[in-house]
Order: structure tokens, then sequence, then C-alpha cells
């Protein structure tokens, strides 16, 4: 699969001769015929990763499960045993791509493996890219003097952090509390009748940003004009990051009895641009066109209030958080057999990748006794279908190249697993 492909088998190949003994025998039966390995999602450096693997064919399997370091060395990190899963905690370890692969054999066996899987990995600081905040009280609106618990949550980040705001009438924005748990209480005490703007900053304890989103959203005290009309959000479909030229589904809703909706949206250096008139029933529902749209961090509001109010009063109550649009790299590329399938001599292998909301997928083969990768099924869907009719026995390595729909990059990740023919 050109150069770095070749070059991961390369390093393999390496690990092979370091580990001694012959780098694969395949008995006629009983043997492993594939490998698989799977991830859990978290890719930010000081968390766990916990990686699962996989075989057919063999009744009594044992897994070894390797590394390759940032100087290009595959480095074991167990010995063979019977357990499938290995964790990796990444303390220490530095943001950037490694190698990560399983050799897998049957109890018993004197191969060093019967059948192997290699694919990337990536660590990176991982930002939040959404925040949202909701709020706890004995009744709301709530009158001067009440206790409000605000609980903030964020997306896409492991192990968020945040920093709580607050401004009302005739006061600036004040930082009420600083880095550290999702909930802060808000003793009401002493605060005058009006609206009051919370807000709260999220970010990852590793991100070198500010903060990597935010939220805001309004609370009313005292008692208001129109009963229960003091809050607002916006749901975002799809939930998180997505690329440029897709539709982005925003769904605004209060509790502001007849509802009515408008929608701002604010690009990155840009300003705020009202991009809808009022709209209800509740939900409101508009959709987001990102075709021709830069990348970045949009700030998107949505303005709520009461339909019987008089037209010159604007809202009654607002929310404001953050969208990212990006193009996003694929991480961590994965292949395997999908199922079972009518005819025997046509196997069906299922890829799919992580962190891009539009992959495309290459297929490769390299057959027995060959170092010439081919491609079988070039950039398309996540299926190929590998018809092994006439094909000399022995053991296939099947590969997929992985990348997002607008990266003009080869490849954004990738994956190779072993199968045998006329096992």
């Amino acid at each position: 699969m050109r150069r770095k492909v070749g070059a991961a088998m390369a390093l393999l190949i390496a690990a092979l001769a370091w580990h001694g003994g012959p780098t694969s025998v395949h008995a006629a039966t009983g043997a492993c015929t594939s490998a698989t390995m799977t991830s859990n999602a978290w890719r930010a450096p000081q968390t766990t990763v916990i990686f699962t693997a996989g075989t057919m064919g063999c009744l009594s399997p044992e897994y070894k499960f390797f590394i390759q370091t940032s100087g290009g060395a595959w480095v074991a990190k167990t010995g063979y045993g019977a357990s499938a899963t290995w964790t990796l905690d990444t303390t220490g370890y530095v943001a950037g791509v490694y190698g990560v692969g399983v050799w897998i054999r049957q109890a018993g066996s004197s191969a060093a493996y019967e059948a192997y899987w290699v694919g990337t990995y990536t660590l990176s600081v991982v930002a939040c890219e959404s925040a949202t905040l909701a709020f706890q009280a004995p009744s709301e609106p709530a009158p001067a003097g009440t206790k409000v618990t605000f609980t903030a949550a964020a997306t896409v980040c492991p192990a968020p952090q945040y920093r709580f705001w607050l401004t009302g009438p005739g006061r600036d924005w004040t930082l009420v509390q600083d880095w550290g748990a999702a909930s802060w209480t808000w003793n009401t005490s002493g605060f005058a009748d009006g609206v009051y703007q919370v807000g709260v900053w999220a970010r990852q304890p590793s991100s070198a940003n500010a903060y990597d989103t935010f939220g805001i959203t309004t609370y009313y005290i005292g008692t208001p004009v129109t009963a229960g009309c003091s809050t607002a959000y916006i749901y975002f479909t799809p939930a998180t990051t997505t690329s440029p030229g897709t539709d982005v589904a925003l769904s605004g809703t209060s509790n502001c009895p007849n509802a009515q909706f408008a929608f701002w949206l604010k690009p990155p250096g840009g300003d705020w641009m009202r991009t809808t008139t009022y709209v209800q029933p509740q939900p409101g529902q508009v959709t987001w066109t990102t075709t021709g749209a830069d990348d970045g961090t949009y700030e998107v509001g949505v303005w709520s209030k009461d339909s019987t109010q008089p037209w010159w009063i604007q809202y009654n109550t607002y929310y404001i958080g953050t969208y990212q649009l990006a193009v996003g790299r694929c991480s961590g590329a994965s292949i395997g057999i999908a199922g079972s399938s009518p005819q025997p001599n046509l196997i069906p292998f299922a890829a799919g990748a992580s962190d891009c909301s539009s992959p495309n997928y290459e297929f490769w083969v390299l057959p027995p006794n060959s170092n010439a990768w081919r491609v079988v099924q070039a950039w398309n869907t996540n299926y190929y279908t590998f018809d092994t009719t006439g094909l000399a026995p022995g053991p296939y390595r099947i590969g997929v190249w992985v990348r997002q729909n607008n990266s003009s990059l080869a490849y954004d990740s990738y994956a190779i697993m072993t199968y045998w023919v006329g096992a």
C-alpha cells in the first residue's frame, strides 16, 4: 500500500524477526485465520485506551499486543495470553499517530503468529466542541433568595473542566467559579429582580485554549411579566463537529408558552447575522446550510418569546453556544469480516473510522509471497467483497485506507489484517 503501509509492514516484519522463530505457520485445521482489533473512543493523551482483538478459525486463541513507538520500532506490550483485551495507559505519551497491532495464534501453537492485525491510532489534544447549561431550582422563575444550581456538560472531550460567569442588570461579567467542577450553585439573596445571564466555559485540561467552547443562557429573578419564559436552548444535529457542506439542523426549545424562535449565526471573525424571522411551533426547527462555509468555530444563538407579547419585545429569553465546522482527519481505521456470505468464496469485509464525518475508503490486497499491494476497490463505501475463486491458498493481507471526503491527503489512517484462503 505504497510507502507508509510498506514501511509499517517492514517494521512489523522486523518485530517478527525480533520475536524469533518462523514468521507464520498455519495448520490445516484449528488455526486462526483472521484477526481484528477495535478500541474505545477516547483519543486524548493522559487517558486509558482499551483495545479488543478478535479472530476466526481457532477455538482457543491467544493474543500478543504491540505498539509502534515514535522512533518507528514495534514493541511488544504483552506476552501471549488468553485475554483478548489490552489496556494502554497513555500517560506520558505525546500527541501523534501510533501504530498498534496484535498477533493471534491457537494456544499451543509454535508459530510466532497465525494471523495479525495492524493499524494506526491517533492521540490528539482533544478540544471540547459544544457546551450545555441546565439549572435546577425549587421553582422557576425564582424569587430573590433562591439557591439555583447550574450544571454544565460538554461533548467530545473526555475530562472537561468548567468555569462559570454571571452578568445581569447593571453588572459586568463576573467570574463566579473558576476552573473545576461541572456544577455551580447561585445564592440569589440580595440580587435585584431582572434577567440575568449565566455563562460557562468548557475545556479539556490538555487544551492550550483559554476555553474550547461556551454556553450562555438567561435566568429570571423575580416575577416575570410572562410566567415561565426565562430559559432557552439549541440542539444540533449532527450533535458535534461536521464538515462544511453538511446540513445542520437547529432545534430551539424554551419554557415560554406559545413559544416562538429566531436564530442567529456569527461566523469566525464575523458579525452576528439573523438567519430567520420568528418561527413556531415548539420546538422551532431550521436548517443551517453550510455549503461554502469556512472551517472554524461558529457562535449560534436563539431568541425565544411568547407569541402573545407585543411586537416591539424582541425576546424574553435566549441561548448562545458554539459549533465547529471542520474537514477533520479520520483516525482509528478498522477492518474486519462483516458476517457470513451465502457463497463461501465471497468474503465480505467492512471498514470503519473515527473522528471524521464523511469518510471514504479504499481497499487493497497483498497476495502470499508478494510485495506488490494492489487496489481492489477505489475510494468508495466501507464494504468490499473479496472473491477467493481460483486463488492460491495462503495468507492474504487485506488493507484499507480511510480519509475524510474533503481531505487532500493520500489517506488519513489505515488498517491491515490477514485472511487465510484454503485454510
